[in-house]
């Protein structure tokens, strides 16, 4: 029998938010209090899985779309900088 997996219990309580609160906090009491190898169990256990990858997954997205934003807005610099001196050298 598997017995209660405190990794998951600790990274779902990270993410709790004022809109998922209630949800999030009675998800874990069922799994905590569900007998060990239980359907009930199983279930909730899958339900924080899915939680916590989810979120992790949405941060990651976000995150890589700030790096590609910021990564654009440098881009954009150079062009700008490489034009000025392209421009600067055809006055001569």
């Amino acid at each position: 029998m598997r017995s209660i997996d405190y990794s998951l219990l600790h990274q779902a309580r990270k993410l709790i938010t004022g809109a998922n609160v209630h949800h999030v906090k009675n998800w874990i009491f069922c799994y905590e209090m569900s007998k060990p190898g239980s359907p009930q169990r199983k279930y909730y256990e899958k339900l924080l899985r899915v939680f916590v990858n989810t979120k992790n997954l949405s941060f990651a997205a976000r995150l890589h779309a700030k790096i590609a934003v910021r990564r654009g807005e440098r881009q954009r610099l150079k062009s700008i900088a490489l034009d000025e001196k392209i421009k600067q050298a055809w006055q001569i």
